[in-house]
């Protein structure tokens, strides 16, 4: 079974569309300055999504729960 990469990083983004979501209202709920809450947002959801695509990939890798 081969996983295109289209397809990693489409899950990659759809993720970090509901956690780039989660992550604003939270900071937001928190600081409640929204300058703040948009910028730390922003960051950490590229890096997130950066992280994430590559342990997709790590994980295509590996037969392990392939059926």
């Amino acid at each position: 079974m081969t996983v295109k990469k289209s397809r990693s990083f489409a899950k990659s983004l759809t993720w970090r569309v509901i956690a780039l979501i989660t992550t604003f209202v939270t900071l937001y709920a928190l600081s409640k300055d929204i300058q703040m809450a948009t910028m730390a947002t922003l960051i950490t959801n590229i890096i997130n999504f950066i992280a994430y695509y590559y342990h997709e990939r790590a994980w295509n890798s590996f037969d392990w729960g392939k059926e």
